[in-house]
């Protein structure tokens, strides 16, 4: 992932420290205090203006997961995925 080898990071940290360098809350979920105490840990780099433009553009404007202006995409749960680049997930919901 962009940025996670240069700063000895992982990829969750570097897209959080992507959001808030953006100026955008994230509210990562685990239950793993290890990775719970990752996640409070990304305040000691800064991703550079390269870095976060890669990360931009990966954006290939389709959702992994449920669409939540289409009642009911929630319910069958699966999600289908496909590389978009190194590192990186994208995909769209099963129909």
């Amino acid at each position: 992932m962009t940025g996670a080898d240069e700063h000895t990071k992982s990829p969750a940290q570097v897209m959080l420290r992507w959001h808030l360098q953006q100026g955008r809350s994230a509210i990562p979920k685990s239950t793993n205090p290890v990775r719970i105490a990752e996640n409070f840990n990304v305040s000691d780099f800064e991703l550079t203006e390269g870095q976060m433009a890669n990360i931009d553009a990966l954006d290939t404007g389709t959702r992994s997961g449920p669409d939540p202006d289409i009642p009911g995409s929630s319910e069958s749960g699966v999600v289908r995925c496909s590389s978009i680049g190194p590192g990186a997930v994208g995909g769209e919901q099963d129909a």
